[in-house]
């Protein structure tokens, strides 16, 4: 029996015309033994941390945990997956079932930064390079893939498990299948390019412009040696063969060649970059400007001003969500230390994040890991309060299918989350099970254009890092192509899984996100836009709307 007071605003469309409808509602769950399984998918893209959206969307599903887990006791089984435009697998063991109440708990924006959980289970086995699905990884590569921290736990796209033409429509939808090859490791490149110091060996002379009428006779052209006596000039940045003009000729040419540009030949690159590097490098937070390595630095210059090797830049990133690498003492870059407000002055590795701030490093748009269908209630709200968001883009359909996976009972997905035969999910469509999708957002999809997501990135001119790499699962990655994934992700599930799938937007107001969840969840009801402000409420219908609750 559930007693309930309070008052309501009226968020499905004031279809009473009232703002707001009092209740006390006492109510009595009628599915007495019938398991209920809900996949919470979550979006942690960064524009959920404005203003106090991340915060608040986390204390309305909380809310939503202890009351389902309230009601349903050990019938309930909740799994979360936090998506982007990845998501992480390196899911933790599932504790045993028990659903009674904890102490409540409120973490800040940028998550509990509690201890990483270790995974269940070794993921190399399922793991292949980042660019290429066919190609296996070993630990060593990994590692190294990964330096100066770890692989946090997120992939890309296998190869044809879903599929969609240049022209964006989807031609293989998802399934509960097993893939069809191993998935890529989500790890991005450095981006950054320092400055590469170098010096000129010898110059010739460059006739500047169209020739002059004729005129006398010119003197005989000076050999390239006889400029032997000339200092080396320091070049810094210049690639071979890069014509520039000397800023004082005067000072240390004849007049002859005062009015000539001269190019520089046999550069010689030293392989050490600027040992003071600007806040420039990360180009305003579009590129992954971090170190995998250390970098031999120069800030002073020999006899001929050939660059020396001065100290040395150690390995760096960025990425405040590395809480195993800082915690060990890891270097933050130091052309973002914006992205840890209080680092300059008392090395704080916990920062407030509290806005968007470039940040750097292999992991930076992977979020936290699944966590599988869990009957332990304090398991669910732990992963909740680990939450953090991340950069990157938005695709709803990577949540989507990963929470087809997290709720399906196939027997390859029960030994992917290591889960034993007792904690499987049930069978889909059956008359004894509830199998509950419910995806929230805070606006249209996105896709990726910096940073390699489930299926790639859009980008042509990465510095460093190169051209996106793109899966060649798809004909087209842009914003008409993930929202057909999405929709199609919705229609699987619905249609051919029987999951009762709900589509919650948060603060959105473009007509176009708005028309997308009202297709993927045409069902009265399963489609709600709401203020972050009205999350609560939300929440607080679908516990009656998923316990079958009756007056």
């Amino acid at each position: 029996m559930l007693t309930v007071t309070g008052a309501s605003p009226n968020i499905f469309g004031g279809l009473f015309n009232i703002p707001e409808l009092p209740f006390r509602a006492s109510s009595e769950a009628t599915s007495a033994g019938k398991p209920i399984e809900i996949a919470l998918l979550l979006d942690n893209t960064s524009s959920m941390f404005t203003g106090t959206r991340f915060t608040v969307m986390r204390q309305a599903a909380k809310d939503y945990v202890n009351q389902v887990y309230a009601l349903g006791g050990d019938r309930v089984k909740i799994g979360v997956v936090p998506w982007t435009t990845v998501v992480n697998i390196n899911s933790e063991a599932i504790l045993a079932t028990d659903p009674t109440a904890v102490a409540s708990s409120t973490p800040p924006i940028s998550g509990s930064g509690r201890d990483v959980v270790p995974p269940a289970l070794d993921r190399l086995s399922v793991l292949a390079e980042p660019r290429n699905a066919t190609i296996p990884l070993s630990s060593a590569r990994l590692l190294d893939l990964a330096r100066p921290t770890r692989w946090r736990g997120c992939i890309r796209s296998a190869d044809n498990e879903v599929r969609v033409s240049a022209s964006g429509a989807v031609t293989q939808t998802i399934s509960d299948a097993p893939p069809p090859t191993r998935f890529p490791a989500a790890l991005l490149e450095p981006s950054a390019s320092p400055t590469n110091l170098s010096y000129c060996t010898a110059y010739v002379d460059v006739p500047p412009g169209p020739p002059r009428p004729p005129g006398p006779p010119s003197p005989p052209p000076v050999p390239l040696g006889a400029l032997d006596h000339l200092r080396s000039i320091y070049a810094a940045s210049r690639s071979m063969g890069q014509a520039f003009r000397a800023k004082s000729p005067g000072d240390w040419l004849s007049s002859r060649y005062r009015s000539v540009v001269l190019q520089c030949v046999n550069t010689v690159y030293s392989g050490l970059v600027s040992c003071t590097q600007g806040t420039g490098i990360h180009a305003n937070g579009t590129l992954n400007a971090y170190f995998n390595s250390p970098r031999g630095c120069s800030s002073a210059r020999d006899a001929s001003n050939r660059p020396i090797l001065s100290s040395t830049l150690p390995a760096c990133l960025s990425d405040p969500n590395e809480l195993d690498y800082l915690n060990a003492g890891g270097a933050i870059c130091s052309w973002e230390v914006d992205a840890f407000p209080s680092y300059a002055s008392t090395r704080q590795t916990t920062p407030a994040w509290t806005r968007a701030v470039p940040i750097s490093g292999p992991n930076l748009n992977c979020p936290v890991s699944i966590l599988p269908l869990s009957g332990n209630r304090k398991q669910v709200l732990d992963k909740l309060d680990e939450m953090y968001p991340v950069p990157g883009g938005t695709q709803a359909d990577v949540g989507l299918v990963w929470g087809l996976r997290i709720l399906s009972p196939s027997p390859y997905w029960r030994q992917f989350w290591g889960l034993s035969a007792q904690q499987s999910p049930s069978a889909f469509k059956s008359s004894q099970t509830y199998k509950i999708a419910i995806i929230l957002t805070d606006g249209k999809n996105e896709a990726p254009t910096q940073y390699e997501g489930y299926y790639g990135c859009t980008n042509t001119g990465r510095s460093a890092a190169g051209n996106c790499w793109r899966s060649p699962n798809l004909g087209i990655l842009n914003n008409m192509a993930a929202d057909n994934m999405t929709l199609s992700a919705c229609n699987i599930m619905r249609n051919t899984y029987g999951i009762d799938v709900y589509f919650i937007l948060v603060d959105v107001t473009d007509p176009v996100a708005m028309a997308l969840a009202s297709a993927c969840a045409p069902a009265p009801g399963h489609a709600i836009s709401t203020s972050s402000s009205g999350l609560s409420d939300v929440f607080n219908n679908l516990v009656a709307r998923n316990l079958h609750l009756t007056h």
